[in-house]
């Protein structure tokens, strides 16, 4: 049996730019595989970070904003996150930043 840790958090922990470029990324279906680790819906998007090498350094190549990249870093070093859902209804994680878009 193989378990994934998840936390969901709310969608104001990124800019209005990064939603745009998350909402674009995960439509990709190139040879990136993109598509494949980052999903949308109604209320957001799940990243499957356990799907790929360096998901960090692909959001930084796909232009996704250094205070979203640090957010996830930060989960992924010292939560262990496995899966990261961003829900419009979701929580905001304390002692990151925000953003009201």
């Amino acid at each position: 049996m193989e378990t994934l840790k998840t936390i969901i958090c709310s969608t104001g922990h990124f800019t209005l730019k990064d939603n745009e470029m998350l909402e674009e990324l995960a439509r990709d279906n190139n040879d990136s595989g993109t598509g494949n680790y980052i999903l949308s819906y109604n209320y957001g998007y799940m990243l499957r970070l356990y799907a790929i090498r360096k998901p960090v350094l692909d959001l930084k190549s796909n232009g996704i904003s250094k205070e979203l990249r640090k957010f996830i870093v930060a989960m992924m070093k010292f939560e262990a996150v496995d899966i990261l859902i961003f829900d419009s209804d979701g929580d905001f994680i304390e002692g990151f930043e925000t953003f009201d878009w």
